[in-house]
């Protein structure tokens, strides 16, 4: 039973409340308040946790275009495959692979997502076909094309394990 006073101010009267009675609330009052808040909270969390690859690569197409090469390569597991117009690259490593300056050389300012679509998913993998175009400063595509990203899950997160584009798409590094 919650004391007469508290859901009186109690620091002029010093009363100190008993254990069922925090403030005005009564334990149960507290715990059918806090229950469905804390579910609430845990399903989010576990919602923001299973996002869909398609909300994945969106998220990563907007890491990419931030300039952010840590930041895109930490969509990658170690180790990925990368089949750029037919030549073969395995990373061992999470060093960056993007070189911005040589991709801004081309004329990109961003690129833009034209349509993603998952051919084949289970719960921990995933192939998607990202259909997207570079864009210069101005808006204008200069290049469109396809990637086929295959994903995996790594605990809860969704990663890039392998990725396939037919086109010469500049990673920037081209000597």
């Amino acid at each position: 039973m919650c004391h007469q006073d508290c859901g009186k101010s109690n620091t002029a009267t010093h009363v100190k409340p008993s254990v069922e009675c925090i403030g005005s609330f009564t334990t149960r009052q507290l715990m059918s308040t806090l229950i469905p808040a804390l579910t609430l909270l845990f399903a989010s969390a576990v919602a923001a946790d299973s996002q869909s690859p398609e909300d994945f690569l969106t998220k990563m197409i907007a890491t990419f275009n931030s300039g952010d090469a840590h930041g895109h390569i930490s969509n990658f597991s170690v180790p990925h495959v990368r089949i750029i117009d037919g030549v073969l690259t395995v990373q061992n490593d999470d060093t960056p692979f993007i070189d911005y300056q040589g991709i801004k050389k081309t004329g990109w300012a961003s690129s833009r997502i034209n349509g993603l679509q998952a051919l084949d998913q289970s719960d921990n993998s995933a192939i998607v076909v990202l259909d997207f175009s570079r864009v210069d400063a101005s808006e204008t595509p200069y290049l469109d094309s396809k990637v086929v990203y295959t994903l995996t899950k790594l605990g809860e997160t969704w990663r890039i394990v392998g990725l396939s584009v037919a086109a010469s798409v500049s990673i920037g590094d081209e000597h």
